[in-house]
């Protein structure tokens, strides 16, 4: 089974912690991507630490890195269950990359499956999480706010991590 992610992520508070930007979805868009500043890191530091992070945080981690080429960019495919507190599990992809100081976060898949047979790729299917004005449809409202939360708690413990912040367990 690949690795699970540390269940205190998905409750991780976003807001104590400036993002340069956080990942958000809207009936129209979803951000693409994610550029994070590692302020007097260099890039070989950033991915060392990166490395470090995968390993602390994900069960498995050599299952968990998918694909890396040492000092550029780390692959991981990541995996939650019941997601956003609910039946749903969650298996995501997301790629990381390194350069000037900073590291891209690149979320390339966010499947979820509710049986481990029917699976829906949110990323493909996302505008159908929003009513016609916009707004997300009520029964939803976990779905949508659960993959903007794992994402921007991955992307906020990431960069934690990187920058020595200590956690206050």
């Amino acid at each position: 089974m690949k690795g699970f992610i540390l269940i205190s992520l998905l409750t991780l508070s976003i807001t104590g912690y400036s993002q340069d930007t956080l990942f958000k979805v809207n009936h129209v868009a979803i951000t693409d991507f994610l550029v994070t500043s590692c302020e007097n890191k260099t890039q070989t530091e950033i991915y060392k630490k990166t490395f470090e992070w995968v390993s602390r945080t994900f069960k498995n981690s050599n299952q968990v890195i998918q694909s890396k080429i040492e000092n550029e960019m780390i692959r991981i495919e990541g995996y939650t269950e019941s997601f956003a507190g609910g039946s749903l599990n969650a298996v995501y992809l997301i790629e990381i990359s390194f350069k000037d100081g900073k590291y891209k976060f690149d979320p390339i898949k966010f499947t979820l499956t509710n049986d481990g047979i029917h699976k829906f790729e949110f990323f493909e299917t996302f505008t159908s999480y929003f009513k016609s004005d916009g707004n997300v449809k009520e029964r939803l409202k976990d779905t949508v706010s659960g993959v903007e939360n794992t994402i921007n708690g991955l992307n906020t413990s990431l960069k934690d991590y990187i920058m020595g912040k200590k956690s206050d367990w």
